[in-house]
């Protein structure tokens, strides 16, 4: 149960630090940013249980599922790792295309 709770409390940890109060305008105080954080991780934990509910009936099981959706990714991401090793140095700046073309490789 540990490595669940942790996990829901990373997610609603980075989803208050890195979303919601860079994109806030106000001031939070700490007592105020530790409890919007303990809804978001209740709000986190509610969504995984859909989640979960939603693949019971499935035939395949959910981790070959979210396996082959993550292998888009990371052909991805391992084809502008071996251009990034196997090229020459570039002496120009990369362009968002160049991420985008890796990315759809």
């Amino acid at each position: 149960m540990s490595t669940l709770s942790g996990s829901i409390s990373a997610l609603g940890s980075s989803t208050v630090m890195d979303i919601v109060l860079p994109l806030s305008k106000k001031n939070w105080d700490q007592n105020r940013i530790l409890s919007f954080s303990r809804r978001v991780s209740f709000f986190w934990g509610i969504a995984l249980i859909l989640v979960a509910v939603i693949f019971i009936g499935t035939p395949t099981p959910v981790v070959e599922l979210a396996l082959s959706i993550a292998s888009y990714t990371y052909g991805g991401l391992l084809g502008l790792f071996l251009a990034g090793i196997l090229s020459k140095k570039s002496t120009r700046s990369p362009h968002p295309s160049d991420s985008a073309a890796a990315f759809c490789s």
